[in-house]
């Protein structure tokens, strides 16, 4: 919070000397050399995360980490976290299976995607993501994953998931901006509109991932 509200608070000076040397500042903790002595390569980075569509539809997400091949560790391409292979999508050996097999954990919160499964490469490499995206087993919906809230909480913690059908949002959860201008949260940021329909029931937007430091950092 202390880092979110140094953020949002940039909005309260004009722009200047004094405004980029406190926009310098809050970058600086976690961009610069040695940010985080005990981190790899002294980073505070943890992941860098990507979109992109130029190079072909759809829209693809993908995740970065630094990697031995120095020193220093090279930010190279990694997995995307809690999101399997899209091929798995609708399939019952894995998805439906793991989903299944894990109903406790993923109700909890308390699981992490494996890179392997049941002798499938579960983990994704990249998440492509279109705006009716949401994991399921084979048809008919929410059959074959027997529980639907595991179902839910699973494909809601997916990188595709979390921007497109569960959460009812147009892939941006805080839309681009004019100056000047706050930027536009989703409803599932700010909790306004409709619930989201789930497959076989309404549910409440889920409050945990209204991140602090989303929600501030978008109003200035």
């Amino acid at each position: 919070m202390t880092w979110a509200n140094r953020w949002h608070n940039l909005g309260t000076l004009p722009f200047g000397p004094n405004y980029n040397a406190a926009l310098q500042a809050v970058t600086d903790a976690f961009t610069s050399i040695g940010a985080s002595p005990a981190k790899p390569n002294g980073s505070a980075i943890n992941q860098v995360r990507t979109d992109e569509i130029f190079l072909a539809a759809p829209w693809e997400l993908r995740e970065f980490t630094l990697q031995a091949g120095g020193p220093p560790m090279q930010l190279l391409m990694s997995t995307v976290a809690q999101t399997p292979r899209n091929a798995y999508q609708h399939t019952l050996p894995p998805l439906a299976n793991y989903v299944n097999a894990n109903t406790p954990a993923i109700l909890a919160g308390a699981y992490t995607v494996p890179l392997i499964w049941g002798g499938f490469q579960f983990r994704g490499g990249a998440s492509s993501h279109t705006l009716n995206f949401n994991w399921d087993g084979p048809a008919p919906a929410c059959t074959s994953i027997l529980n639907p809230n595991a179902r839910f909480e699973f494909s809601l913690n997916t990188c595709n998931g979390c921007h497109g059908a569960e959460t009812g949002t147009v892939f941006k959860h805080v839309q681009p901006r004019n100056a000047f201008v706050p930027s536009a949260l989703s409803n599932f940021l700010t909790g306004a509109g409709p619930v989201v329909v789930d497959m076989l029931r309404h549910r409440p937007r889920v409050q945990r991932h209204r991140h602090a430091g989303r929600r501030t950092s978008a109003t200035w």
